[in-house]
């Protein structure tokens, strides 16, 4: 089972570093797993409600909307869509389904303990997480550390059993380096460019409302946004304030694929538009990209959407919107390859920072020994064919019937096998 994790966004900066053995939180965290204390389903759920409380607590989703403001310009609107009500929703949906998630027969899924290691980028986020956490969540068990890409090198440094990364490419290659050394699973959400074909079937103005908003949430830093789009018309404007890094949405025509617009992710309200002939044409320029996080579709022609789907490789597929499957928690999210690996939210959260663990018990009664007596020596031709014959029913069984009925005839097998092997 899972113990300790780290979950982490990409820092850079210029606080000190904290040597690993400077780290005493992680200490805490391990101890506090290796205590049994995060085992209990009730322990899990209570501290589940606790989370939910606090964005229930007004003073709480205050701080939370004054610091995504601060970092981020984000508005009202989007710090409570976007964020608070996103993390709302998914810890109800664990919560209402959490029986049927971790299941009820003698199965207990690994309660984790977690490192939290904000982006000081966001300094005024960080902030907030390292003041309310701990006010609702246990203390042993859930540690927020704060710090520059120093900090975080330290802490990946620890024998954690699983990390949880969100950030660049760049950084995310390095995580999964870290996690290499120490044989230690990793969840990578990255990014990448990911592309919107629009057509004349769908270039109206409800399509590009659509990709407007898209575009526009979290000022153009949204991971799964469109990053360009594959279309014939040509937009360009928008306008920009150095002093305080703020940048309009602008639409960039004519763009090709060698442009340097095109060389990376650009995270942030800039959209180039690619002109393109034919589906084909778009299909081949998306795939000699990296694959992205999605691949966004407008269009009404069922044949070129479904030419788009099976031709393009990506971490989702997206027909006429953008965002929202994100907020499905019955779809898993994650990337593919250079975009991010593994994936997670609702039931696929549990799946991922869990580990399933085999468990075979076998009686020691005489008839069920004889069934098995076949694979002692000395090896005999009557046996190999037992043992074959018996393989291949056991294959039938467990495709057919019922345990009860397996059970029984395993029963009156092994009489009958007591009989024929005395006599081998």
């Amino acid at each position: 089972m899972e113990s300790n994790q780290i979950i982490g966004n990409e820092s850079r900066g210029t606080l000190k570093e904290s040597p690993v053995h400077q780290c005493p939180d992680v200490a805490i965290a391990k101890k506090a797993f290796a205590s049994g204390k995060t085992l209990p389903l009730e322990f899990r759920r209570q501290q589940l409600k606790n989370l939910l409380n606090l964005f229930n607590d007004e003073r709480c989703r205050q701080k939370i909307m004054a610091a995504l403001h601060q970092d981020m310009r984000k508005s009202y609107q989007e710090a409570i869509t976007s964020e608070i009500l996103t993390v709302k929703m998914e810890i109800s949906k664990i919560l209402t389904n959490f029986e049927a998630f971790l299941g009820t027969k003698r199965a207990i899924a690994a309660g984790n303990c977690v490192i939290v290691k904000p982006s000081e980028i966001s300094k005024h986020c960080a902030d907030v997480m390292l003041e309310l956490l701990p006010q609702y969540l246990d203390n042993e068990c859930y540690r927020v550390v704060v710090g520059d890409a120093e900090v975080s090198k330290s802490l990946v440094k620890h024998q954690f059993d699983y990390i949880f990364f969100t950030g660049s490419q760049t950084v995310g290659k390095q995580i999964l380096q870290a996690g290499a050394d120490n044989f230690t699973p990793v969840t990578l959400e990255l990014g990448g460019k990911c592309p919107v074909y629009l057509d004349e079937t769908a270039c109206n103005k409800i399509g590009v409302k659509r990709i407007l908003w898209a575009k526009s949430i979290n000022s153009g830093q949204a991971c799964i946004g469109p990053d360009y789009i594959l279309c014939s018309e040509k937009v360009q404007g928008g306008k920009s304030d150095e002093k305080d890094l703020w940048i309009e949405p602008t639409f960039v025509g004519n763009v090709k694929r060698d442009d340097s617009l095109m060389s990376e992710e650009i995270f942030g309200p800039i959209l180039p538009i690619v002109p393109v002939k034919s589906v084909d044409e778009a299909i081949s320029f998306i795939n000699s990209i990296d694959a992205p996080l999605v691949v966004h579709v407008f269009s009404k022609d069922e044949d070129a959407i479904t030419k788009l789907q099976n031709s393009t490789h990506s971490g989702a597929f997206s027909v006429n919107d953008l965002i929202l499957q994100i907020q499905d928690l019955r779809l898993p999210f994650g990337g593919k390859r250079k975009s991010g690996m593994g994936q997670y939210h609702g039931k696929h959260s549990i799946e991922t920072f869990s580990q399933k663990r085999s468990v075979l018990t076998r009686g020691l009664t005489y008839f069920s020994e004889k069934v098995l007596e076949m694979r002692y020596p000395p090896v005999t031709v009557m046996k190999v064919r037992i043992q074959e014959f018996f393989m291949m029913l056991i294959e039938f069984m467990d495709i057919t019937l019922k345990p009860g009925i397996s059970h029984a005839l395993v029963f009156f097998i092994g009489i009958f096998l007591s009989v024929m092997l005395t006599q081998v």
